[in-house]
């Protein structure tokens, strides 16, 4: 009779720790994807640049994922546009646009640089820069950053 007893309290003991390892193995799995999740999250960081007159604004990925990039906006002085060339002849006939980068989509890579915009500053510094990017991850977290800086 004691003998019947402990061999069935072995296999509730054992039906029990095969549940708890079940249980751990899920958390683990959760946990894990959690971590990958966030490690491949990307962080985009602004650089304004200024060398003499001339200034660049660019963007950076510091993150270990790609941006993906699905909208780019900039406007000047609350007005938007859709070419550098035009925005700068709105606030300041004076400024002269050596470049800039306009797309719909893009991919920035892990540590990559992206020159937005390059310029010469004009004679009136009365104006604002405001540049709104919104990106996603590879796992599709959409986050949005911006850029507010003066011409």
């Amino acid at each position: 009779m004691v003998r019947k007893f402990i061999t069935k309290l072995d296999s509730y003991a054992l039906m029990i720790i095969a549940l708890l390892a079940v249980v751990v193995s899920i958390w683990q799995v959760n946990h894990q994807r959690h971590h990958d999740r966030i490690s491949m999250m990307p962080y985009v960081s602004w650089e304004v640049e200024p060398i003499g007159d001339t200034i660049s604004v660019k963007i950076w990925n510091k993150g270990a994922g790609p941006a993906l990039i699905t909208n780019y906006s900039f406007s000047v002085n609350d007005s938007t546009f859709g070419a550098w060339q035009k925005a700068f002849a709105f606030a300041d006939p004076t400024i002269k646009s050596l470049g800039g980068t306009t797309f719909g989509s893009y991919t920035l890579a892990a540590n990559e640089k992206l020159t937005l915009v390059s310029y010469v500053q004009g004679l009136r510094r009365d104006g604002n820069l405001r540049i709104d990017i919104q990106f996603e991850s590879v796992y599709g977290d959409k986050k949005e950053d911006y850029l507010i800086s003066s011409l």
